[in-house]
């Protein structure tokens, strides 16, 4: 089936979460041969590699990484299948065949994290033509077309209130509210905060540090875990003790310096956001209380 062609066109070029794609398939041969069936499938696959670098005691200098990856079948859809056991003739000439898959409405968005540990998130419609059982010469014709799935921001986006956010420390008596303008943001775009800080202390805070953070493979890759800074805002405003200072912030997405990924959360690709907020005490010494908000980004990766 050398002679055979098959391409793949969606009729978007981004597939939403919980939404139907149409697509068209053409299969061109230009030699008669005997087929059995025709069927594509909508894959995922996520993959991590872990690791590629060369050790200096290795004579050869080899390379060494470990690849770990899981293929899921969501859908499959068959477009054409023969009646007769032995096959079906197909005569030279072009093929249009018309077809439709769901991307589940809880899909993870695709993604590409490059970093020591690279990880991905991939689709892809990948089109099977196969001849009859049985044949001598059965053949396998395969073509893969990419797809890339993004999630919606939701219907309903009401602002996100939390006041007081929880602390995990105590060696510095401060209470801190934050209210987002949302509670669900498309990737790259800016976050509106109203922050309320309340000095408990006996020592003055001299100023905030807030910033929108990315972590990548926090969770089951804790030792391959990298976090930057997509956003960053300082507050240089000093809170005395027993004073409540109120701020308005914008964190604005660095979009030319950084990549700014999607949340998404499988077995090899993890990508979390979070909103960190510092408060600096005016002191020499002692830790810095941080506050740290999860939150979610939707939409396409943005590079």
């Amino acid at each position: 089936m050398n002679s055979a062609v098959i391409k793949i066109q969606l009729d978007t070029d981004v597939c939403v979460a919980g939404d139907p794609v149409r697509f068209t398939c053409l299969l061109h041969n230009t030699e008669v041969f005997t087929a059995q069936s025709l069927v594509v499938h909508f894959v995922m696959a996520d993959t991590t590699a872990i690791g590629s670098h060369n050790f200096s005691n290795s004579n050869e200098g080899a390379s060494q990484s470990t690849t770990m990856s899981n293929t899921t079948t969501i859908q499959s859809i068959p477009l054409w299948r023969s009646k007769s056991p032995a096959g079906t003739l197909l005569h030279a000439k072009p093929r249009l065949f018309h077809g439709l898959f769901v991307v589940p409405i809880d899909a993870q968005p695709s993604a590409i994290l490059k970093n020591f540990s690279s990880s991905s998130i991939k689709y892809s419609l990948i089109a099977e033509l196969t001849q009859a059982a049985g044949t001598a010469s059965a053949q396998l014709l395969r073509k893969s077309t990419p797809v890339v799935v993004v999630r919606p921001l939701p219907a309903t986006n009401p602002p996100l209130v939390l006041d007081p956010l929880p602390k995990d420390f105590a060696h510095f008596d401060v209470d801190v509210g934050l209210v987002l303008d949302q509670t669900v943001y498309a990737t790259g775009t800016p976050l509106a905060l109203d922050v309320r800080v309340t000095n408990s202390d006996t020592r003055d805070i001299k100023c905030l540090r807030i910033s929108l953070d990315e972590r990548h493979n926090g969770v089951f890759l804790t030792e391959h875990a990298i976090t930057t800074k997509i956003a960053s805002a300082d507050v240089n405003a000093i809170i005395r003790a027993g004073e409540t200072s109120r701020v308005h912030v914008a964190l604005v997405p660095k979009t030319v310096k950084n990549d700014i990924v999607p949340s998404a959360m499988t077995g090899s690709c993890q990508v979390e956001h979070f909103v960190t907020i510092q408060a600096v005490p005016n002191t020499v010494f002692g830790a810095t209380p941080t506050f740290r908000v999860p939150i979610t980004l939707v939409g396409p990766q943005l590079t």
